[in-house]
């Protein structure tokens, strides 16, 4: 039975922590005074990765992605992403990483825009179990934020900080069984959960909540392509505003491996 099914009906679990956390997303804006405003708003998300496995123990993940309003409209944040991670055993992985990000205004039909810098190294916990055409993953993310202080036109001196926790139910389930990797067509799922804290966190201690469901496609043995929709709820921090988001996404992917 194990070579067949996720274990402990870990769909269950997934539908599960869907509903708690849309549940925590809905007491939250709820609780908000009367005068919430909730923006609506379609973005699309253009991923490049690499990964470089060095043996069975060590990995190294590159990233880049460029995210835009309206699919071709005016970008509203970019980021490099680098990471490495230690394999502690055939299930447990732990993570050291650094993103620069580059986030302009949240409203599409502003032109001259900010572009305001973002610093965030990580600290990960991944723990996966694979089960004939299942994988589960668990995925626990420590932040650090510092974003770069501005006065909304300019850049001024310093940032200001914060850290956010971030937990991650993964649910893959490969359709096809083709000989090799190659031809490979895997439906992926996820729920995630963020929390900010830290002293400058008064109004958003809830930072966003988000699903996705999509299609991964390996062309080749090193290259894969994949197509999805998330759909995210975030609050802004003031306390009363929240974003309400579309998201389609789409991601080339490359591996390779150093023996």
């Amino acid at each position: 039975m194990d070579n067949q099914w996720p274990e402990a009906s870990v769909w269950i679990r997934l539908l599960c922590t869907i509903w708690i956390l849309l549940g925590l997303a809905d007491q939250v804006a709820q609780a908000q005074p009367t005068s919430k405003q909730i923006t609506q708003q379609a973005i699309a998300w253009y991923r490049l990765e690499e990964r470089i496995d060095l043996g069975s123990a060590w990995r190294i993940g590159l990233e880049t992605e460029i995210r835009n309003f309206n699919f071709t409209g005016h970008r509203f944040q970019y980021y490099v992403r680098g990471r490495v991670q230690y394999n502690l055993n055939d299930r447990w992985r732990i993570g050291l990483g650094m993103a620069y990000f580059l986030q302009t205004n949240n409203q599409p039909r502003i032109k001259g825009n900010l572009d305001v810098p973002e610093i965030r190294p990580h600290q990960e916990a991944i723990y996966q179990h694979k089960a004939g055409r299942w994988l589960t993953v668990h995925h626990i993310r420590l932040e650090e934020r510092f974003f770069r202080n501005t006065n909304g036109k300019e850049l001024l001196e310093g940032y200001r900080f914060n850290f956010r926790f971030r937990y991650r139910l993964e649910v893959n389930y490969t359709l096809n069984q083709p000989p090799a990797e190659v031809g490979a067509l895997r439906l992926r799922t996820h729920a995630e959960v963020m929390l900010n804290a830290g002293e400058n966190i008064v109004y958003n201690f809830f930072d966003q909540f988000r699903f996705y469901a999509g299609l991964n496609y390996q062309f080749s043995k090193h290259w894969a392509f994949e197509a999805g929709y998330m759909k995210s709820f975030q609050q802004r921090e003031s306390g009363y505003q929240f974003l309400d988001r579309d998201i389609f996404r789409l991601a080339l992917q490359h591996q390779w491996q150093i023996r």
